[in-house]
């Protein structure tokens, strides 16, 4: 599964691509990937970068908090 959309705070022209897929067969467990990307589409001042990746480090994390749940929050140690 892919989902692209606009990003919507602080980051102005900024789209997160989230995809989600399978891992490899294994006769022990399943297993999925979760991928979190974020593209900008627009020139970004040096000034600017490490705000912007603050910005879209919390993003990834909302986005990340969202697709999981407590029970896989269980197994993550």
């Amino acid at each position: 599964m892919h989902l692209q959309q606009p990003v919507t705070r602080g980051v102005a022209g900024a789209i997160t691509n989230v995809q989600i897929y399978s891992v490899g067969p294994s006769p022990s467990f399943n297993a999925i990937m979760l991928d979190i990307d974020f593209i900008i589409q627009r020139s970004t001042p040096i000034g600017e970068v490490f705000r912007t990746l603050n910005v879209l480090g919390d993003a990834k994390d909302d986005i990340f908090e969202a697709c999981i749940t407590d029970k896989i929050r269980e197994l993550i140690v």
